[in-house]
């Protein structure tokens, strides 16, 4: 009972960590600094889209949070980044909905190889983009 009792400390100590370590919040800093939200300027949105992006850092690839609101109902849109040679990287894709639509989408490009962050309609005609600072 005596050494159950001893595990449950350890591991609510480690829950206690754990939670202490979420409160603190993403990493900052500047572009390119892994872990940390860094927000970027939205060009070409739609009459009637409230558009949010902005881009994490991580050692395998580039996440995109993304929250949208004002997009036709159950159209489909796809997420690419953009590298500094132009090569495409596909990050996810979302249907448009009555509600804001909130996502996180990843691609297989590191940060500091993208340029710019486009989202492109069902017939790929683009909707919305951000030019990304360089790293």
């Amino acid at each position: 009972v005596a050494a159950a009792a001893a595990a449950l400390v350890v591991v609510g100590a480690g829950v206690g960590a754990g939670v202490a370590s979420l409160e603190d919040g993403p990493p900052e800093g500047p572009p390119g600094t892994l872990g940390a939200l860094e927000q970027v300027a939205v060009v070409g949105e739609p009459a009637g889209v409230d558009a949010d992006l902005a881009v994490v850092a991580h050692t395998w690839g580039t996440e995109t949070v993304l929250d949208v609101a004002g997009l036709p109902v159950g159209g489909a849109y796809r997420v690419v980044l953009v590298g500094e040679d132009g090569a495409e990287a596909g990050s996810g894709s979302f249907l448009g909905s009555e509600g804001p639509v909130e996502c996180r989408l990843n691609a297989a490009l590191l940060r500091e190889d993208v340029d710019r962050l486009v989202v492109l309609d069902a017939a790929d005609a683009v909707v919305m983009t951000a030019d990304l600072p360089p790293v």
